[in-house]
Protein backbone atom coordinates (compact mmCIF):
# COMPACT_ATOMS: atom_id res chain seq x y z
CA UNK A 1 0.00 0.00 0.00
CA UNK A 2 2.90 2.37 0.70
CA UNK A 3 4.11 1.93 -2.88
CA UNK A 4 0.65 2.60 -4.26
CA UNK A 5 0.23 5.74 -2.14
CA UNK A 6 3.66 6.95 -3.18
CA UNK A 7 2.78 6.41 -6.85
CA UNK A 8 -0.45 8.38 -6.49
CA UNK A 9 1.42 11.26 -4.82
CA UNK A 10 4.07 11.17 -7.55
CA UNK A 11 1.60 11.35 -10.40
CA UNK A 12 -0.55 13.98 -8.70
CA UNK A 13 2.50 16.16 -8.07
CA UNK A 14 3.47 15.97 -11.72
CA UNK A 15 0.02 16.97 -12.91
CA UNK A 16 -0.27 19.85 -10.45
CA UNK A 17 3.24 21.16 -11.07
CA UNK A 18 3.09 20.98 -14.84
CA UNK A 19 0.98 24.13 -15.43
CA UNK A 20 3.60 26.16 -13.56
CA UNK A 21 5.89 25.59 -16.50
CA UNK A 22 3.48 27.40 -18.79
CA UNK A 23 4.82 30.90 -18.06
CA UNK A 24 6.47 30.91 -21.46
CA UNK A 25 5.15 29.21 -24.57
CA UNK A 26 6.93 26.03 -25.59
CA UNK A 27 9.24 26.74 -28.56
CA UNK A 28 8.09 23.48 -30.13
CA UNK A 29 4.70 25.09 -30.81
CA UNK A 30 6.37 27.33 -33.38
CA UNK A 31 7.60 24.45 -35.54
CA UNK A 32 5.90 23.98 -38.88
CA UNK A 33 5.65 21.14 -41.34
CA UNK A 34 5.15 17.41 -40.79
CA UNK A 35 6.72 15.80 -37.73
CA UNK A 36 10.01 13.95 -38.30
CA UNK A 37 9.89 10.18 -38.84
CA UNK A 38 12.58 9.58 -36.21
CA UNK A 39 12.18 10.98 -32.69
CA UNK A 40 13.60 10.12 -29.32
CA UNK A 41 14.80 11.16 -25.90
CA UNK A 42 17.68 10.27 -23.60
CA UNK A 43 17.46 11.03 -19.88
CA UNK A 44 19.87 11.08 -16.97
CA UNK A 45 19.22 11.30 -13.25
CA UNK A 46 21.70 11.48 -10.36
CA UNK A 47 21.32 11.42 -6.58
CA UNK A 48 24.21 11.81 -4.07
CA UNK A 49 24.04 11.82 -0.27
CA UNK A 50 26.85 12.07 2.29
CA UNK A 51 27.18 12.10 6.05
CA UNK A 52 26.16 9.11 8.12
CA UNK A 53 25.60 7.26 4.84
CA UNK A 54 27.39 7.92 1.57
CA UNK A 55 25.31 6.90 -1.44
CA UNK A 56 25.23 7.50 -5.17
CA UNK A 57 22.32 6.58 -7.41
CA UNK A 58 22.05 7.18 -11.11
CA UNK A 59 19.60 6.24 -13.85
CA UNK A 60 19.67 6.41 -17.61
CA UNK A 61 16.50 6.25 -19.71
CA UNK A 62 16.14 5.89 -23.46
CA UNK A 63 13.18 6.17 -25.80
CA UNK A 64 13.49 5.97 -29.60
CA UNK A 65 10.68 5.89 -32.17
CA UNK A 66 10.67 5.54 -35.94
CA UNK A 67 7.28 6.37 -37.44
CA UNK A 68 7.28 7.25 -41.16
CA UNK A 69 3.47 7.71 -40.98
CA UNK A 70 2.78 4.55 -42.94
CA UNK A 71 1.59 1.44 -41.10
CA UNK A 72 4.83 0.47 -39.41
CA UNK A 73 6.29 1.84 -36.14
CA UNK A 74 9.56 0.76 -34.55
CA UNK A 75 10.38 1.64 -30.93
CA UNK A 76 13.24 1.07 -28.51
CA UNK A 77 12.64 1.82 -24.83
CA UNK A 78 14.50 1.02 -21.65
CA UNK A 79 16.45 2.13 -18.60
CA UNK A 80 19.62 1.40 -16.63
CA UNK A 81 19.91 1.78 -12.84
CA UNK A 82 23.05 1.86 -10.71
CA UNK A 83 23.51 2.56 -7.02
CA UNK A 84 26.27 2.46 -4.37
CA UNK A 85 26.03 2.87 -0.61
CA UNK A 86 29.11 3.25 1.61
CA UNK A 87 31.36 2.09 -1.22
CA UNK A 88 29.41 -1.08 -2.04
CA UNK A 89 27.26 -1.53 -5.16
CA UNK A 90 23.66 -2.33 -4.18
CA UNK A 91 21.76 -1.71 -7.43
CA UNK A 92 22.63 -2.68 -10.99
CA UNK A 93 19.85 -3.32 -13.44
CA UNK A 94 19.05 -2.90 -17.16
CA UNK A 95 15.75 -3.42 -18.96
CA UNK A 96 15.29 -2.72 -22.70
CA UNK A 97 12.72 -3.68 -25.33
CA UNK A 98 12.84 -3.37 -29.14
CA UNK A 99 9.44 -3.56 -30.87
CA UNK A 100 8.23 -3.46 -34.48
CA UNK A 101 4.48 -2.86 -34.82
CA UNK A 102 2.42 -3.09 -38.02
CA UNK A 103 -1.16 -1.77 -38.14
CA UNK A 104 -3.64 -3.60 -40.35
CA UNK A 105 -6.44 -1.18 -39.43
CA UNK A 106 -6.70 1.87 -37.18
CA UNK A 107 -7.13 -0.44 -34.17
CA UNK A 108 -5.82 -3.92 -34.97
CA UNK A 109 -2.06 -4.52 -35.15
CA UNK A 110 0.60 -7.25 -35.12
CA UNK A 111 4.04 -6.94 -33.58
CA UNK A 112 7.41 -8.54 -33.08
CA UNK A 113 9.57 -7.66 -30.09
CA UNK A 114 12.74 -8.60 -28.23
CA UNK A 115 13.09 -7.89 -24.52
CA UNK A 116 16.32 -7.88 -22.50
CA UNK A 117 16.58 -7.87 -18.70
CA UNK A 118 19.68 -7.89 -16.49
CA UNK A 119 19.40 -7.61 -12.71
CA UNK A 120 22.54 -8.34 -10.73
CA UNK A 121 20.88 -8.38 -7.32
CA UNK A 122 17.94 -10.44 -8.54
CA UNK A 123 20.41 -13.04 -9.78
CA UNK A 124 19.36 -12.56 -13.43
CA UNK A 125 22.41 -12.64 -15.69
CA UNK A 126 20.10 -12.27 -18.67
CA UNK A 127 16.49 -12.85 -19.69
CA UNK A 128 16.02 -12.47 -23.45
CA UNK A 129 12.48 -12.81 -24.80
CA UNK A 130 11.79 -12.65 -28.58
CA UNK A 131 8.00 -12.54 -29.07
CA UNK A 132 5.44 -12.22 -31.87
CA UNK A 133 1.81 -11.35 -31.27
CA UNK A 134 -1.18 -9.14 -31.97
CA UNK A 135 -3.08 -6.41 -30.22
CA UNK A 136 -6.06 -4.08 -30.31
CA UNK A 137 -6.36 -0.35 -29.58
CA UNK A 138 -9.29 -0.24 -27.17
CA UNK A 139 -9.14 3.56 -27.04
CA UNK A 140 -7.63 5.72 -29.77
CA UNK A 141 -8.15 9.48 -29.60
CA UNK A 142 -5.85 12.49 -29.90
CA UNK A 143 -5.48 12.61 -26.11
CA UNK A 144 -5.69 8.96 -25.05
CA UNK A 145 -4.52 5.64 -26.46
CA UNK A 146 -5.01 2.29 -24.71
CA UNK A 147 -3.61 -0.91 -26.24
CA UNK A 148 -4.02 -4.51 -25.13
CA UNK A 149 -1.86 -7.25 -26.64
CA UNK A 150 -0.66 -10.82 -26.31
CA UNK A 151 1.96 -13.02 -27.92
CA UNK A 152 4.04 -16.18 -27.90
CA UNK A 153 7.79 -16.61 -28.12
CA UNK A 154 10.88 -18.00 -26.45
CA UNK A 155 12.52 -17.18 -23.10
CA UNK A 156 16.31 -17.53 -22.84
CA UNK A 157 17.33 -17.16 -19.20
CA UNK A 158 20.55 -17.43 -17.23
CA UNK A 159 20.49 -16.99 -13.46
CA UNK A 160 23.62 -16.66 -11.37
CA UNK A 161 24.67 -20.08 -10.09
CA UNK A 162 22.42 -22.00 -12.50
CA UNK A 163 22.68 -23.33 -16.03
CA UNK A 164 21.06 -21.37 -18.85
CA UNK A 165 17.53 -22.46 -19.80
CA UNK A 166 15.37 -22.15 -22.90
CA UNK A 167 11.58 -22.39 -22.86
CA UNK A 168 8.57 -21.43 -24.93
CA UNK A 169 6.73 -18.48 -23.46
CA UNK A 170 3.51 -16.51 -23.72
CA UNK A 171 2.82 -12.96 -22.65
CA UNK A 172 0.04 -10.42 -22.25
CA UNK A 173 0.04 -6.73 -21.49
CA UNK A 174 -1.40 -3.28 -21.93
CA UNK A 175 -0.11 0.21 -22.65
CA UNK A 176 -1.68 3.60 -21.89
CA UNK A 177 -0.72 7.12 -22.95
CA UNK A 178 -2.79 10.12 -21.84
CA UNK A 179 -1.91 13.65 -22.96
CA UNK A 180 -3.45 15.38 -19.96
CA UNK A 181 -2.47 18.82 -21.23
CA UNK A 182 0.24 20.41 -23.35
CA UNK A 183 2.42 20.34 -20.23
CA UNK A 184 1.78 16.87 -18.82
CA UNK A 185 1.60 13.37 -20.29
CA UNK A 186 0.83 10.22 -18.32
CA UNK A 187 2.34 6.93 -19.47
CA UNK A 188 1.67 3.46 -18.06
CA UNK A 189 2.66 -0.06 -19.16
CA UNK A 190 2.18 -3.57 -17.79
CA UNK A 191 3.50 -6.90 -19.07
CA UNK A 192 3.30 -10.47 -17.80
CA UNK A 193 5.51 -13.29 -19.14
CA UNK A 194 4.98 -16.99 -18.40
CA UNK A 195 7.18 -19.97 -19.33
CA UNK A 196 5.32 -22.76 -21.13
CA UNK A 197 7.17 -25.60 -19.42
CA UNK A 198 6.45 -24.17 -15.96
CA UNK A 199 3.74 -21.51 -15.72
CA UNK A 200 4.60 -20.89 -12.06
CA UNK A 201 7.87 -19.39 -13.31
CA UNK A 202 6.64 -16.00 -14.45
CA UNK A 203 7.74 -12.38 -14.55
CA UNK A 204 5.60 -9.24 -14.22
CA UNK A 205 6.57 -5.65 -15.03
CA UNK A 206 4.66 -2.44 -14.32
CA UNK A 207 5.64 1.19 -14.79
CA UNK A 208 3.84 4.52 -14.65
CA UNK A 209 5.08 8.05 -14.96
CA UNK A 210 4.59 11.69 -15.82
CA UNK A 211 6.47 13.56 -18.55
CA UNK A 212 6.44 17.35 -18.56
CA UNK A 213 8.35 19.72 -20.90
CA UNK A 214 10.88 22.06 -19.34
CA UNK A 215 11.73 23.69 -22.68
CA UNK A 216 11.69 22.88 -26.35
CA UNK A 217 14.67 20.57 -25.79
CA UNK A 218 14.32 19.10 -22.29
CA UNK A 219 11.64 17.11 -20.46
CA UNK A 220 11.23 16.26 -16.79
CA UNK A 221 10.43 12.57 -16.30
CA UNK A 222 9.06 11.05 -13.08
CA UNK A 223 8.41 7.32 -13.00
CA UNK A 224 7.60 4.39 -10.73
CA UNK A 225 8.78 0.91 -11.76
CA UNK A 226 7.80 -2.46 -10.26
CA UNK A 227 9.23 -5.85 -11.25
CA UNK A 228 8.03 -9.16 -9.80
CA UNK A 229 9.69 -12.54 -10.40
CA UNK A 230 7.74 -15.41 -8.89
CA UNK A 231 10.65 -17.86 -8.71
CA UNK A 232 13.90 -15.99 -8.04
CA UNK A 233 17.11 -17.92 -7.49
CA UNK A 234 18.05 -18.46 -4.75
CA UNK A 235 14.50 -18.52 -3.30
CA UNK A 236 15.62 -16.32 -0.38
CA UNK A 237 15.70 -13.28 -2.71
CA UNK A 238 12.79 -10.86 -2.58
CA UNK A 239 10.30 -11.41 -5.38
CA UNK A 240 9.41 -7.72 -5.76
CA UNK A 241 11.65 -4.78 -6.68
CA UNK A 242 10.47 -1.17 -6.95
CA UNK A 243 12.20 1.99 -8.13
CA UNK A 244 11.41 5.70 -8.37
CA UNK A 245 13.11 7.51 -11.25
CA UNK A 246 13.59 11.24 -11.71
CA UNK A 247 15.43 12.29 -14.86
CA UNK A 248 16.02 15.23 -17.16
CA UNK A 249 15.64 14.00 -20.75
CA UNK A 250 16.91 15.66 -23.92
CA UNK A 251 14.60 15.36 -26.93
CA UNK A 252 15.82 14.86 -30.49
Amino acid sequence: MKNIRALIVLLAAGVVAAPALADEPCPCAEKKGPPPAFTGNAGFGLGITSGNTDSTNLNFTLGLKYDPKTQNVVTLDGYYLYGRTDGATNTQKANFALRDEYSFTERFFAYGSVGYLYDRFKGITYLITPTVGAGYKVVKTKAVTLDVFGGVGVAFEKDAGRDATTSGSFSAGESLEWQISSFAKLTQHALGLWKMDDTSDYFFHFDAGIVSPLSGVFDLKLAYVLDYKNEPYPPTLDKTDTSFLVAIAAKF
